[in-house]
């Protein structure tokens, strides 16, 4: 296998400790009951939304589709260009 396939086959990115949140933070891939699949970030109990801002992720089962539309993205190139927007302007996470 060449290196593209390899990466292909990846479910998890690991981005390390992040500097501004002293937490570990993962692209992880997640799939759709429709059988899609769909890229997390996360970072303990918080995932990302696509408006930059983070939010605790309930139960598999208290999900709900607006949930899922907000804290999902289509690829992880996406979800990793989200992440670094979010370092680069060191938006802090509010618990």
């Amino acid at each position: 296998m060449n290196p593209n396939e390899w990466l292909s086959l990846a479910t998890r990115f690991d981005l390390g400790i992040c500097k501004i949140y002293k937490r570990r933070v993962l692209i992880d891939a997640r799939d759709q009951m429709d059988n899609s699949r769909l890229w997390v970030v996360f970072m303990d109990s918080w995932v990302l939304g696509r408006d930059g801002e983070w939010y605790y992720e309930p139960l598999p089962s208290e999900r709900t589709d607006k949930f899922i539309s907000l804290t999902r993205f289509h690829s992880p190139e996406i979800a990793f260009l989200e992440w670094r927007t979010l370092v680069t302007n060191e938006k802090h996470l509010t618990l």
